[in-house]
């Protein structure tokens, strides 16, 4: 059984990595020609890079630090 999962308009998801990943992700990003829309420095010590997939959505890869729980 697939849960509900609709939404209308664009949408946006953060999916998890670890902060020695973070320059390689940009780096593969790169070289696939995903135009990185920001890279953000949070002020606990969390990066994240945002990019929109190919139907608009925005796309966040996130270390620890951005959040109190992660």
């Amino acid at each position: 059984i697939i849960p509900p999962h609709d939404g209308s308009g664009s949408m946006h998801i953060g999916l998890a990595i670890d902060s020695d990943q973070f320059d390689a992700w940009h780096e593969r990003l790169s070289t696939a020609s995903v135009e990185v829309e920001s890279i953000v420095a949070w002020p606990r010590g969390g990066r994240s890079i945002y990019f929109r997939d190919p139907d608009g959505n925005l796309v966040e890869l996130l270390t620890p630090g951005v959040w109190t729980v992660y």
